[in-house]
């Protein structure tokens, strides 16, 4: 349908525009780090000399309150909090052997920042696509506000 063919295009132009994007299309778990990888990217943008940001060790937390400083107050609040919710998921998962209802929590996520009309995903592959796209879309979304902020130096 009409829907789905528009979600492939979307990926498929993101992939385009940020060839790591495509990593994850291979390895889901990837999602994390590419989107820290973009808020870093967004943060570095937007300062005159990134250097000294690399010796300070920031965590992510401390990144994405960086990124969202960057931005004006209450632009892109449903990103910032999509990002919030993906690293809870995340530091759930590696910090616990056993995540009772991640099928639940994938699809909250995955349902956040999702259009209407969210239905649960019905396999495992199913939810797995869903919340690739939705990461893909999230960086994708990231790089374009840093290449923003980049070209206007």
């Amino acid at each position: 349908d009409a829907h789905s063919f528009n979600r492939r295009a979307l990926c498929e132009s993101l992939q385009a525009s940020n060839p790591k994007i495509a990593r994850l299309y291979s390895d889901p778990a990837q999602g994390h780090l590419l989107i820290e990888e973009q808020v870093r990217a967004l943060v570095e943008t937007s300062v005159k000399d990134p250097r000294p940001l690399a010796e300070a060790r920031l965590t992510f937390q401390q990144w994405l309150c960086l990124g969202k400083a960057h931005m004006p107050a209450g632009t892109f609040d449903n990103l910032w909090k999509f990002v919030e919710r993906m690293n809870r998921v995340r530091n759930n998962l590696a910090h616990s052997a056993e995540f009772a209802d991640f099928d639940q929590k994938v699809d909250s996520l995955i349902k956040f920042y999702a259009e209407d009309g969210f239905t649960h995903a019905n396999t495992a592959r199913d939810r797995a696509s869903r919340l690739r796209t939705t990461l893909a879309l999230v960086c994708g979304i990231l790089h374009g506000m840093a290449q923003a902020i980049s070209s206007c130096k």
